[in-house]
């Protein structure tokens, strides 16, 4: 594996890595770490950019160099958001029936439901480009979005001095 970008649990009790390279997750056993294989979503040149799933095992990742975001739910992938001028999609986190997806190239954080359609833009201002991944916390979902924000604004006063 090379040049891997996100790292979620999903569905069966594995842990997805997403590779940017092979074009699809690296799938591993959650207790013991063995390598289980790829899963093959959608063939190269999808460039991974993260990865997440939904409670009902949907896989949703972003495709980073302006690929938007794909869905596979078990049986088929297609693509959910495509992306568009100034669109290039890094970081992704599915929470209570939406997703936020982290946009490198705008510096923002835009909010979609599950089924692709845009909410609004739920974090803005930040100098592009800017990379950042989201980061679930448990138990509390929201937890997540709160320290994507601080994070996100502490680095920016650190880099603004």
């Amino acid at each position: 594996m090379h040049h891997t970008h996100g790292l979620s649990f999903g569905p069966g009790g594995k842990l997805y890595l997403g590779d940017l390279d092979a074009g699809g997750p690296q799938q591993f056993d959650a207790t013991t770490g063995a390598y289980l294989g790829a899963l093959p979503l959608l063939p190269p040149p999808f460039l991974f950019g993260d990865l997440t799933f939904t409670p009902d095992g949907k896989l949703y990742a972003t495709g980073d160099g302006n690929d938007g975001v794909i869905v596979d739910d078990g049986s088929t992938t297609s693509l959910l958001i495509p992306s568009g001028p100034g669109q290039s999609y890094c970081g992704i986190l599915a929470d209570s029936g939406f997703l936020y997806v982290a946009n490198k190239s705008a510096g923002t954080v835009k909010k979609f439901t599950d089924s692709g359609v845009f909410v609004s833009d739920f974090i803005t201002g930040f100098s592009a480009p800017y990379a950042f991944d989201m980061i679930p916390m448990v138990p509390e979902p929201d937890a997540g979005l709160l320290l994507l924000a601080g994070s996100a604004a502490r680095e920016l006063r650190r880099r603004r001095k």
